[in-house]
């Protein structure tokens, strides 16, 4: 895990996109699309949408013409507040 007093990295508004506080830098994000650990952001392929979400490497490199699929929450049982 990590040392220190945070986990896993800071997202940052700039092309590094994230910084790591140590090289032991606990992974704690998942994958939008298969679930697997990762950390890292990337901007959603479809023009119109062009979110950022935490893609693996292996899902950020499959075809993106099927749509982004942003349109639908992610957490269907999630609460609503306000």
């Amino acid at each position: 895990g990590d040392e220190g007093l945070w986990e896993g990295s800071l997202f940052i508004f700039d092309d590094r996109m994230k910084v790591d506080f140590s090289k032991k830098a606990k992974v704690i994000g998942e994958c939008e699309k298969c679930s697997s650990p990762t950390n890292q952001f990337y901007n959603c392929a479809n023009k119109a949408c062009h979110k950022l979400v935490l893609l693996c490497d292996a899902c950020a490199q499959l075809d993106v013409s099927k749509g982004c699929g942003h349109t639908r929450t992610r957490y269907n049982n999630a609460e609503l507040i306000g």
